[in-house]
C-alpha cells in the first residue's frame, strides 16, 4: 500500500523503493518466522535465527535517522514493517515493530545520547519501551535516582536498554520524565505467563536507586511532542511527528496483518478439511463464513489504510491534532482491532477441532490477537467511551492518560 503524497519529491521517491525493498526481504522470512513461532511462543522469546534474520533485512535500523546510519525511512515502513511481519506471526510482528520504532523514540532524546548510543553500532539499538509511569525520580548532581516497577516491556529479552516513566517533583507537581537505562541496572520479573503474545515477553521491570545520567533523561510532554525535542533537526520528516499517533496506526497494522495471514491459513483449509467426506469449500456455509471474515478484514485494512494515509499527511504539514481528530484515531484503532479479532474467531470456528492443536498457526493467531485486543489502546469499554466524548466534543475528564498534554509548534530547547 503506497500512501501517495502529491508533489512528492525525489528523496520521498527513494525512501518508498528503500521501503518496498525491505518490505519484500521481509516477506522471504515469512516462512522461518512460521515455523519458529510455536518455539517462541514456549522459549517466550523470538527465536535467535528470526532475529539475526530480521538484523540482516536491516528493518532494526529502518527508522534510524541517514546521519547515524540508519535507513531513516518514515511512518509507511514502520506500519507496513508491522503488517508485514504479522502476517507470519503477531507476537514476531509486534517485536519487530517495536524494537525498530524505540529507535525513533531514542533519536528524540538528548543529542548527547544519541551520539553515544549509536557510536559504535550499526544504525541500530534494541530496547524495550514501558510507557506508563511507574515510578519516581529524585534529582541528584548530573542526573536521576530512579527507584519503580514498570510493566509491559515488550521485547526486554533481546534489549540492551529500556525506556522507563518516571514522576519526578517539581515546584510542587509530579511531572512524568522518560529515562533510558541499561538492562544491566534493572531486574527483569519472570511475570508474562499469559494466554497469548507469549513470545512478546512483555513482562515487568524493576530498579531501585538507579542513576540516570541527565543527557538520558526527557520530559515526558517533550518526548510524545512533534518537535520540542532534539531529534527534530534530523532531515527525516518523521522526526517532527508527534509519537502517539504513530504508534496507533503501527498497531492497527499488526492487527490488520494478523487477520490477513488468519485468512490466507483459513482458505487453504477450505479445501484441506472435509468433515464426514465433504469439502469445506462445497459447503455453502463455511463459504460464507470465510468471506464474511475477509469483508471485515478487507474493512479493517482499509480503514487501517485512511488512519495511515490522515496521519502521513498532518505529519508532513506539522499541522497539530485536535482533540476531535485524536478521538476518531482510538475510535479507529478499537474498531480495526476488534474487526479482526472477532474474523480470526469466526474463521477458527469453521476450521474443526484440529485447528486448535497447539502447532497450529491459526490458533495461535487467535490468542494473539485475543490478548492485542485487551491493550490500553485498544480496550473497547475504556477506548469507546473516551473517543466518543472526544469526537462530540465534550472534552476530557481528569482521569483521561491519552493523549498526553502536550505542546507543539515549538522548536526544541538547546
Amino acid at each position: 500500500m503506497n500512501t501517495v503524497r502529491h508533489g512528492a519529491s525525489p528523496a520521498y521517491d527513494q525512501e518508498e523503493r528503500v521501503t518496498d525493498a525491505l518490505l519484500e526481504r521481509l516477506r522471504a522470512l515469512a516462512p522461518l518466522i512460521r515455523a519458529r513461532a510455536a518455539e517462541a511462543e514456549r522459549l517466550c522469546r523470538v527465536t535467535d535465527d528470526v532475529t539475526h534474520a530480521l538484523a540482516a533485512s536491516g528493518v532494526w535500523k529502518a527508522l534510524t535517522p541517514r546521519a547515524l546510519g540508519g535507513l531513516g525511512l518514515g511512518l509507511r515502513a514502520l506500519c507496513e514493517v508491522a503488517r508485514t511481519v504479522s502476517q507470519a506471526d503477531t507476537s514476531t510482528g509486534w517485536i519487530t515493530c517495536f524494537l525498530m520504532e524505540h529507535n525513533w523514540m531514542i533519536c528524540r532524546m538528548p543529542k548527547a545520547a544519541q551520539q553515544r548510543l549509536y557510536a559504535d553500532r550499526d544504525g541500530y539499538v534494541l530496547a524495550a519501551a514501558p510507557l506508563a509511569p511507574g515510578g519516581k525520580a529524585s534529582r541528584v548532581p548530573g542526573g536521576f535516582l530512579a527507584t519503580g516497577k514498570w510493566r509491559y516491556a515488550s521485547g526486554i529479552a533481546h534489549a540492551d536498554w529500556t525506556f522507563v516513566c518516571c514522576t519526578v517533583e517539581t515546584n510542587g507537581e509530579n511531572v512524568p520524565w522518560m529515562l533510558l537505562l541499561p538492562v544491566t541496572s534493572v531486574t527483569v520479573h519472570d511475570e508474562w505467563h499469559v494466554a497469548g503474545m507469549c513470545a512478546t515477553n512483555s513482562t515487568n521491570l524493576s530498579a531501585s536507586d538507579v542513576f540516570v545520567p541527565d543527557e538520558m533523561a526527557l520530559e515526558l510532554d517533550r518526548f510524545y511532542s512533534a518537535d520540542r525535542h532534539e531529534g527534530a533537526d534530523h532531515a527525516e520528516a518523521i522526526y517532527r511527528y508527534p509519537l502517539l499517533q504513530g504508534l496507533l496506526v503501527m498497531m492497527a497494522g499488526v492487527a490488520v496483518g494478523s487477520a490477513e495471514g488468519a485468512l490466507d491459513i483459513a482458505r487453504e483449509r477450505l479445501r484441506q478439511s472435509a468433515p464426514w467426506g465433504v469439502p469445506r469449500i462445497d459447503r455453502a456455509t463455511s463459504r460464507v463464513r470465510w468471506i464474511d471474515a475477509s469483508q471485515d478484514v478487507r474493512c479493517a485494512r482499509l480503514l487501517y489504510q485512511d488512519m495511515l494515509a490522515r496521519t502521513i499527511r498532518k505529519g508532513d504539514a506539522r499541522e497539530d491534532w485536535t482533540l476531535e481528530e485524536q478521538g476518531q484515531l482510538d475510535l479507529d484503532l478499537a474498531k480495526v482491532t476488534h474487526l479482526c479479532k472477532d474474523a480470526i474467531a469466526s474463521l477458527i470456528g469453521g476450521c474443526g477441532s484440529s485447528a486448535l492443536q497447539l502447532d497450529d498457526p491459526l490458533q495461535r493467531f487467535w490468542r494473539d490477537t485475543g490478548i492485542l485486543a485487551t491493550h490500553l489502546g485498544n480496550d473497547w469499554d475504556v477506548v469507546i467511551e473516551r473517543g466518543a466524548r472526544f469526537v462530540l466534543g465534550l472534552g476530557r475528564l481528569p482521569n483521561d492518560p491519552l493523549p498526553p498534554r502536550v505542546q507543539t509548534g515549538q522548536a526544541a530547547p538547546r
